[in-house]
């Protein structure tokens, strides 16, 4: 496992954990999933209720600055919480179609018939092109509840990756090519089957 993000694991455990918890309908997620909500936009280890979700041990680090792993992890779970809100199936799931770049296309063939420019692409770009994390964690926050009114899910594993790598120097273009990437991927059967009989 690569030492970038050798806590990828701790956060998939955790997401797992809540999303069982929360769609087997105990309160106690549902709950935890409030109070992710509320950490949209708050320094990380803000909301103590959720510190046993989003705190991740740091190892030798003592200092006052979160880590690049804890920042990752404060968004992925307050926009998993989200994601997640009433919704009945999961919306972590991890597959290589649920990667933000796959999802955010599908969502714009939804939405926008398909079309070359749209509002949701311009969206998009706008996260991309985001110049600190705080910035591109709103922009995700404002696509990610349109992803859930369509019922399109993501691999937050893979989304806590990217936001990872997106503060490491150098991060934000590796972040932005593999979304580009997976954007502008080949059309599933259906989108691409819809399109030829236009």
């Amino acid at each position: 496992m690569s030492a970038d993000f050798a806590q990828a694991h701790v956060v998939e455990a955790r997401l797992r954990r809540l999303q069982e918890n929360y769609l087997a309908g105990e309160s106690s997620a549902r709950a935890a999933l409030s109070h992710l909500r509320r950490s949209i936009g708050k320094p990380p280890g803000s909301i103590p209720e959720v510190w046993s979700i989003t705190a991740l041990p740091t190892g030798e680090y003592r200092g006052d600055t979160p880590t690049y792993e804890e920042n990752a992890a404060h968004w992925v779970f307050g926009l998993y919480a989200r994601h997640q809100q009433s919704q009945a199936s999961p919306m972590h799931v991890r597959e290589r179609s649920a990667a933000i770049g796959s999802a955010v296309r599908t969502l714009a063939y939804r939405e926008d018939s398909g079309s070359e420019t749209n509002g949701v692409e311009r969206r998009f770009q706008a996260a991309a092109s985001a110049a600190t994390l705080a910035e591109l964690g709103m922009h995700l926050a404002s696509l990610i509840g349109r992803l859930r009114s369509n019922a399109i899910s993501v691999d937050y594993v893979q989304l806590y990756k990217d936001l990872v790598r997106f503060q490491q120097p150098g991060g934000r273009h590796d972040v932005q090519r593999r979304w580009a990437r997976d954007y502008v991927a080949m059309p599933s059967s259906n989108e691409d089957s819809a399109l030829t009989h236009h």
